[in-house]
């Protein structure tokens, strides 16, 4: 769920950015949005699709006839875990198809993400690993790794 403080600060970096006179940040149930039908060109999700149908078919609702939808999600990916609440792209294609969409682009970049995210991270502790050790320990270097090696493994295993 989305916190009021996110729309604070989003709003802050709209005004910084100089674009706060083009936007209008809202804290709204993704399931039942307080906006008219057809009232938008463009609906974005960024990283925040709640697997739930409901939000797609009030994106739908909302989105102006020749409208574009972008989203970024996390997907299931290859895992077999068929009672798993998130989306495969496959699962994310059809039901955008069957609500006559085409679709211009898909990808799964769960890859780049653990590249530029949990890899990038443990190259730097591995980097500036005796300065980490003096200041939190063998320890807890030890257990940083891990971690982010098990991140990158649920990430691959899409959980």
């Amino acid at each position: 769920m989305i916190s009021p403080r996110f729309v604070i600060a989003v709003s802050r970096i709209a005004e910084v950015s100089g674009l706060s006179h083009l936007v209008d940040f809202q804290v709204a149930d993704a399931a039942k949005l307080p906006f008219e039908d057809g009232q938008f060109t463009v609906v974005w999700n960024q990283c925040s699709l709640n697997h739930d149908e409901a939000w797609l078919r009030e994106f739908n609702r909302v989105l102006s006839s020749g409208g574009r939808m972008v989203m970024t999600f996390e997907i299931r990916g290859d895992n077999p875990d068929e009672h798993s609440d998130r989306w495969s792209l496959p699962d994310i294609l059809n039901l955008l198809q069957d609500m006559e969409y085409s679709v211009e682009h898909a990808e799964d970049i769960t890859e780049r993400d653990i590249e530029i995210g949990w890899k990038a991270l443990d190259r730097k502790l591995s980097e500036k690993e005796e300065e980490f050790t003096r200041v939190f320990g063998a320890d807890w270097v030890r257990k940083a790794h891990e971690e982010f090696a098990g991140e990158i493994n649920r990430m691959r295993q899409g959980r």
